[in-house]
């Protein structure tokens, strides 16, 4: 649905919702016009009204086997990582919702060692701040490994190539021949009299 806003180039919320509305059709266009008015006063909360009414719901054992096989994607970044993690979690059933103390445990879980490691390291104590240290956790490191990467480049680039060092060395000794040839000479020319 965002897509489909950001190409129109729609950005005010209660146009979106307007817009939203306007595709809507036979069930779904009677529960949204039976709405009391000005129960809705922003897009987050039409998405969320519109979710809890029409979602399809899933075997809560079903919602459970996904939260316990949930792994962060190769191509996934932290923040889509966070928010498919939130929607599995908060979907389990309370009656048989792991504590928010083991979410935590089970969050760390999703993640490469490495990433694992940085963010145990912070002690959080809330889903809310480990995810939140997670984003930026990652973005130090995708900053070391660019700088990383920088860094690389540059010094390939100011190292002189292993011919081209000869090739310097090589200057620098018919140089130093021609000076000493010079000196050697100068040694052998006579001094003239002044007279």
């Amino acid at each position: 649905m965002n897509d489909y806003f950001d190409l129109q180039e729609v950005d005010e919320d209660d146009v979106k919702m307007k817009l939203f509305s306007q595709i809507l059709s036979g069930e779904v266009r009677k529960w949204f016009k039976s709405l009391p008015i000005a129960t809705i006063n922003d897009l987050a909360a039409f998405n969320q009204s519109f979710l809890n009414r029409w979602e399809t719901k899933k075997n809560p054992l079903q919602v459970l086997n996904e939260y316990k096989n949930i792994k962060r994607g190769p191509n996934e970044t932290i923040e889509e990582y966070c928010d498919r993690f939130n929607r599995v979690y908060n979907a389990i059933p309370a009656a048989i919702k792991p504590p928010p103390e083991l979410s935590l445990i089970h969050f760390l879980e999703g993640f490469d060692v490495n990433m694992a490691y940085q963010l145990r390291e912070r002690d959080p104590t809330a889903l809310e701040e480990m995810q939140s240290n997670a984003v930026k956790v990652d973005t130090n490191l995708l900053a070391k490994k660019s700088n990383l990467k920088t860094e690389r480049r540059v010094t390939i680039k100011e190292e002189p190539s292993s011919s081209s060092l000869d090739l310097k060395i090589d200057n620098l000794i018919k140089t130093m021949e021609r000076m000493m040839e010079r000196m050697t000479m100068a040694d052998r020319t006579p001094p003239r009299d002044n007279q």
